[in-house]
């Protein structure tokens, strides 16, 4: 078992051998405590000359005690983390925000006043209730009156024009037909007559009533006229001082015993002809402008008006007769969807005839289909027009 004077007996060889080799060694009695006992004494420090610094610091080093030498960290096991499946988080959907407003953080842009934010003011601050904000809103609305826009008068000189522009087309249209349709019945022989009529003709006959009257010279020619089944024979009463003009109606049942009101009733407009069909039938179309008057002078007409018309009568019936009395009775009845009043003898036969297609035309004529014919020429008529 090593003793405590084994370092000492190793120094002093150590110097020996030292010297031995020439190397001055300088020793020194002086002993220090030993750090951790009064006892023991510190090794004696061996001067060399000659020796460097680091060598010098390795000699004189203290041994380390226990304390003070670190001691080793101690190495943790690991610990061992089971792998986990590997799952994918997804990413958070990030909206966009939207762009604040350029103006509503801009002091130099008002902000636009409403009536309901000043009401609001005028609540919270100027102690005013809603009900006072009402009753103030009605009674600026009552003290407001309501303006009246006048329509501009550019406006309605412009609508003025186009209404006769358009008004003035339909007018030329219906002309051009009308026209038309009787120039293609006129026959060449009575060419140079461009009389007007009230409804489409076939043929032409002037009649001049020169030393009879104007009903009694329509009888006449209507009786030796000739034409095709369904044609219409134009017999105008020409005056005698020309002859482009018919005679006014006045003058042709100046003879007759019409009521005043009724020839008052009447326009300038009349029409005289034959209608050709199941033989001849004499018929008149008269226009009037008062329909007022006109339909109860047709009603107080009706007890002479076979008398009267008794000459045109005769040319679809010539055995017909004329009444001492009034006692003719006329009946109502419906053809083609028009009031018809007729005049019958005593075995049924038409007489007369006559209705009002519309309240401006009067038609008179003898037989039931020429009625029927007439009519629907009358209406094609006031359809083109």
């Amino acid at each position: 078992m090593a003793t405590r004077e084994e370092p000492e007996n190793i120094a002093e060889s150590t110097i020996s051998n030292l010297k031995q080799e020439g190397v001055e060694i300088e020793t020194s009695d002086h002993t220090e405590d030993n750090e951790f006992t009064d006892t023991e004494q510190k090794e004696p420090v061996a001067k060399t000359v000659g020796m460097d610094a680091e060598m010098e610091a390795l000699l004189n080093k203290k041994p380390a005690s226990p304390s003070s030498v670190p001691q080793p960290t101690p190495v943790l096991a690991k610990e061992t983390v089971a792998p986990q499946p590997f799952t994918r988080t997804p990413e958070p959907s990030v909206r966009p925000e939207p762009a604040p407003s350029a103006s509503a953080n801009n002091p130099a842009i008002r902000q636009l006043r409403t009536f309901k934010m000043d009401a609001e003011e005028a609540v919270r601050y100027n102690n005013v209730s809603a009900a006072d904000i009402a009753i103030a809103e009605h009674k600026k609305r009552e003290a407001t009156p309501i303006q009246y826009v006048e329509p501009s008068t550019s406006k309605i000189w412009m609508w003025v024009v186009v209404v006769c522009i358009v008004l003035s087309g339909a007018i030329g249209a219906g002309t051009f037909f009308y026209i038309k349709g009787n120039d293609a019945g006129i026959t060449q022989s009575n060419e140079k007559f461009r009389l007007p009529s009230l409804m489409p003709y076939q043929a032409l006959t002037p009649v001049s009533p020169v030393g009879n009257s104007a009903i009694e010279a329509v009888a006449a020619a209507g009786t030796q006229v000739q034409g095709q089944v369904g044609s219409v024979i134009y017999l105008p009463i020409l005056d005698t001082s020309t002859t482009t003009r018919q005679l006014s109606i006045r003058s042709v049942l100046n003879t007759s015993r019409a009521p005043d009101r009724l020839i008052r009733s009447l326009s300038g407009d009349y029409m005289f002809g034959i209608h050709v069909f199941d033989g001849k039938a004499p018929f008149i179309i008269l226009k009037t402008n008062f329909f007022q008057n006109a339909f109860p002078g047709m009603l107080e007409w009706e007890k002479d008006m076979r008398n009267d018309l008794i000459s045109l009568i005769r040319i679809s019936r010539p055995n017909i007769v004329p009444v001492t009395t009034n006692t003719d009775v006329f009946r109502d009845r419906i053809l083609s969807n028009i009031d018809v009043r007729e005049l019958v003898d005593e075995s049924g036969a038409t007489i007369v005839m006559y209705a009002f297609t519309d309240k401006d035309t009067i038609l008179i004529t003898t037989t039931e289909k020429s009625m029927r014919e007439l009519i629907t020429a009358l209406l094609s008529v006031r359809v083109v027009q």
